[in-house]
């Protein structure tokens, strides 16, 4: 992927200005206003996406988001540096973590894969490059490593601790059958318990940096 070009953030954030109630009072992605918003961003940076607020939510929000690549986060975080201020916009960067009463009652379904965050259970392992390894112990999961439970595992991971933190804390995650068992000398836990380990163990491991 070539450089990041700055005049593409400012040709992105001009138009923003100029369409600003359309996109206001748009709901539909396939809509002209959102369509378009996905090619503005496209042109920043082609693995940018977004996600908006009702429309009718004031303020709105909209978070820019890398979906998960590493090679977007340097985009994400220069548009959001960029973002005008607009009192009926509240730009968001990466996908963050849910409220915890949201979380406990998350369920994810896609295609025919459906994942509730109260039947995961996960184990977390430091690693010596300082990022926290993720093992995910999902109901129905037909094989280790499956990747469309993988991708499915991800959203609610996003949920939990954040985008931003799953790009640069966690290490490999990978996705066991439930009846899978982790390394010995660690536990599995809840996966509705992950955002409080997670936080205490990667402390635990930088405590000295």
């Amino acid at each position: 992927m070539p450089a990041l070009d700055p005049q593409s953030v400012a040709e992105f954030w001009s138009w923003f200005v100029a369409n600003e109630q359309n996109l206001l009072e748009s709901d539909d992605p396939e809509g002209e206003a959102l369509s378009e918003l996905t090619d503005r961003l496209r042109n920043v940076h082609e693995d940018l996406v977004w996600e908006i607020d009702p429309a009718g939510t004031m303020p709105r929000q909209l978070t820019i988001s890398a979906d998960g690549l590493p090679d977007a986060l340097d985009a994400v975080e220069a548009i959001c540096d960029a973002a005008p201020e607009l009192p009926d916009w509240e730009f968001i960067r990466f996908r963050p973590r849910v409220p915890e009463e949201v979380l406990a009652g998350m369920r994810i379904r896609m295609n025919e894969i459906e994942l509730d965050a109260t039947t995961i259970e996960v184990t977390l392992y430091p690693l010596e490059e300082g990022v926290i390894a993720i093992e995910a112990f999902l109901p129905g999961c037909p094989a280790d490593e499956d990747p469309d439970f993988t991708n499915v595992f991800f959203i609610l991971l996003d949920a939990a601790i954040g985008e931003f933190d799953v790009m640069t804390k966690a290490g490999p995650v990978i996705v066991r059958t439930f009846d899978g068992q982790p390394n010995e000398g660690f536990d599995r836990i809840p996966f509705v318990a992950i955002r409080e380990a997670f936080d205490e163990l990667f402390d635990r491991m930088h405590a000295e940096d």
